[in-house]
Parts: structure tokens; C-alpha cells; sequence
């Protein structure tokens, strides 16, 4: 992953360049789709239908909607999936009920933060709101995570 990363990640954006760079678009396109395909097939048999697709759809949507670069992006999406799964054992553990659907509610509960926080900034965008009013937990989890944490 560490050597195609790159190959990847132009493939997905758009064909036209990845074909201009002498990438074989149609190779990596495959490639994706079964590394994609097995773990998913893997993965169902152990949590379920319901956490692959919400671990598959809500932490990506969630990074979408607070990252600034592609690298904040797959870092985010990565730290979303982590805790709510992290969360969503040790809860269910302390309230022994299944795992799967209290990590759906965490992936939920984040998504919708996210996107509260993006409508909330763009909001502060459009209507110039002083910076001395109070900020959502997102905005500010974004200012730390791109002063500190994504800082080259």
C-alpha cells in the first residue's frame, strides 16, 4: 500500500491524469476493487452487514466534512472509525448489549456533529460572525488538527 499509495490515489481523482503519468488506470482500478471486495467479504462474516457499511460510509462522509487536504482526509476517517469502535465496544461491553449497533450509533452521532460543524462554518462564512462568538467542538478539533497535527 505504501509503494502505490500514490498510484492510487491519482486512479480515483481522474483517468485522464492517471493515463498522462503512464499509469495503468484499468490495473490499479482492479486492484482497488478486489483489496475492497476481500475485505469486505472477510469482514462481514465477523461484524455484520450493518457495521461494514456504516464503517465503510459514515467516518469517510464525517472527515469529508471538517478536512482540508486528502491527508487530513484519510487520517480523520481512520481516527473516526477507530473511536467509534473503541466507544462502541467499551459501551456495549458496560451495558452488555451487541457491539455492532452501538458503533453504528457512534459513527452516527459523529457524521452528524460533522456536518453541523461544516454548516455552522460555512454559516460563519457567509454572515461574517465575530470571531469572539463560541465555536462548535468541530471547528476547533479542525484549527487543532490542521495547526498541530498536519503542520509540514
Amino acid at each position: 500500500w505504501i509503494f502505490m499509495f500514490n498510484k492510487f490515489l491519482i486512479s480515483s481523482l481522474n483517468k485522464d491524469l492517471a493515463t498522462s503519468k503512464l499509469i495503468n488506470f484499468r490495473f490499479y482500478k482492479i486492484i482497488f476493487m478486489i483489496i475492497i471486495s476481500i475485505i469486505v467479504s472477510v469482514a462481514i462474516k465477523w461484524v455484520g452487514i450493518l457495521l461494514i457499511n456504516s464503517l465503510l460510509t459514515l467516518p469517510a462522509a464525517a472527515a469529508k466534512n471538517i478536512s482540508k487536504s486528502m491527508k487530513q482526509y484519510m487520517i480523520l476517517s481512520l481516527f473516526f472509525s477507530i473511536v467509534s469502535g473503541v466507544l462502541g465496544f467499551a459501551i456495549s461491553y458496560f451495558l452488555g448489549s451487541s457491539s455492532a449497533p452501538v458503533i453504528v450509533l457512534f459513527s452516527s452521532i459523529i457524521y452528524v456533529f460533522s456536518h453541523i460543524s461544516k454548516k455552522l462554518e460555512l454559516l460563519k462564512l457567509n454572515k461574517k460572525i465575530s470571531p469572539a462568538a463560541p465555536e462548535n467542538f468541530f471547528i476547533l478539533l479542525n484549527k487543532f488538527a490542521t495547526l498541530v497535527l498536519f503542520r509540514f
